[in-house]
């Protein structure tokens, strides 16, 4: 008696495990994303990852030294802040403008910790790049480089004041 050879199972295993996956991309597209997207309210653990990377970006990418504001340049980085800070920033940097605390993440606390704990020059990249995913735009077209440090002065102003 001659015996039938069984064919392997592993394709129909295969298309199994293809099938599955394709199912959870789908899942993950059309459910899982919408909702960590509408979500309100950013957790300390990511808090404290953003504020890292955002941290470590700028630090890579930040100019080893700012260019020295003019005399006039807390004048010129106090209007500046005005036209394109305030809104969101509110008029003392405490995050509390009239679009800070509708958009997600609100915006930051520019007299808080973590904008402090900045450097000259990473405050000067974030104001110039802005942040992926938040509503902090780049104002590099808008400000040339040699304008940026007296937007910095000004915030590092506030930051005096406030304390």
């Amino acid at each position: 008696m001659l015996r039938r050879r069984r064919s392997p199972a592993w394709p129909g295993v295969l298309l199994g495990v293809l099938l599955g996956l394709a199912v959870a991309a789908v899942t993950g597209l059309f459910v899982v994303a919408p909702l960590a997207l509408v979500h309100r309210d950013a957790g300390e653990l990511e808090r404290s990852y953003s504020s890292l990377m955002v941290g470590w970006v700028a630090s890579l990418n930040a100019p080893e030294q700012l260019p020295r504001p003019s005399a006039q340049g807390l004048d010129a980085g106090r209007r500046a802040y005005a036209e394109t800070c305030a809104q969101c920033h509110g008029a003392t940097g405490d995050g509390k403008g009239m679009f800070g605390q509708t958009s997600f993440p609100p915006a930051t606390d520019l007299t808080g910790r973590d904008a402090r704990e900045r450097s000259d020059a990473e405050l000067f990249w974030i104001i110039k790049n802005g942040l992926g995913f938040t509503a902090m735009p780049g104002y590099e077209r808008q400000y040339e480089d040699a304008e940026i440090p007296a937007l910095v002065s000004y915030l590092r102003e506030l930051q005096r004041v406030v304390r």
